[in-house]
Formats: C-alpha cells, sequence, structure tokens
C-alpha cells in the first residue's frame, strides 16, 4: 500500500527481485482532495486484503485470488476523521478515528465492512489491539 498515492501495488518475486505486477487506485476516480493510505490488513485465509483511506476516510476492500491477484469489491465510509487504522477481530473490523476522538466498528457482509457502523467515543485513538486475558 501506498501512503501518498493512495494505491495498492501487487508484485511478483522471483530470483530474489521483486517486480510490479498491478497498482489499483484505493480511492474512487472522482475524489479530487488531499488522502493518503493509512493501514493495510488481510483476513486469516488470504483472500480479502482491506486498507484504510486518511482524508478520504473510507476502507477499500479487495478480494484475492489464488495466484494473489486483487480486484477492488468495495469502499465504505468509515464513520470518522481519519481512518487511521484497522483491525480485524472475528467478524468484525475496528476502525480508530485520532482526531474525530471514536473508534468504529463494522459488521462485515460477504468481507465488506457495511456502512453505519457503531461508535464509541476514545479521544485520540490511533491504533486498535486484540489482547486476552490472562
Amino acid at each position: 500500500m501506498t501512503e501518498r498515492a493512495s494505491t495498492l501495488v501487487t508484485l511478483d518475486a522471483a530470483d530474489g527481485r521483486f517486480t510490479p505486477r498491478d497498482t489499483i487506485p484505493m480511492l474512487p476516480d472522482a475524489h479530487d482532495g488531499e488522502s493518503f493510505g493509512g493501514a493495510i490488513a488481510m483476513n486469516a485465509d488470504a483472500t480479502r486484503l482491506r486498507t484504510t483511506n486518511r482524508g478520504h476516510d473510507s476502507i477499500a476492500t479487495f478480494a484475492l485470488d489464488t495466484g494473489g491477484r486483487a480486484t477492488l469489491i468495495g469502499r465504505t465510509p468509515s464513520g470518522g476523521v481519519p481512518a487511521r487504522h484497522l483491525l480485524a477481530l472475528n467478524d468484525e473490523r475496528i476502525c480508530p478515528h485520532e482526531a474525530g476522538g471514536s473508534v468504529t466498528i463494522f459488521a462485515l457482509q460477504d468481507g465488506i465492512p457495511q456502512p453505519n457502523p457503531r461508535r464509541i467515543t476514545v479521544p485520540g485513538a490511533v491504533f486498535a489491539i486484540a489482547g486476552n486475558a490472562a
């Protein structure tokens, strides 16, 4: 994921070298404002990859095929500003919003975060991590 260009770049690896395969925009063509890539996360079975866009404040979801090809399958408003980080937690995705002072919690449908997430107030949130009780 590129931060400044807000693109997902997939690479091929051969002979100890990486070569670019595809470059896929994380933003819609109509977006003309400033935006930066924020976070990237892949699900456990490597079939979905999600990125956050800070500025456009969205979550882009990509389907991954068995050969590693990525296809954009959806963009969901992040529900706050900026879309800083992304945590996968069971069947939900959690997105902290530093400036907005909140964390949004998304349900998934077909692997895509759904609009109208639950929101909790967490001033200055930039990162989320799951932990286990000892």
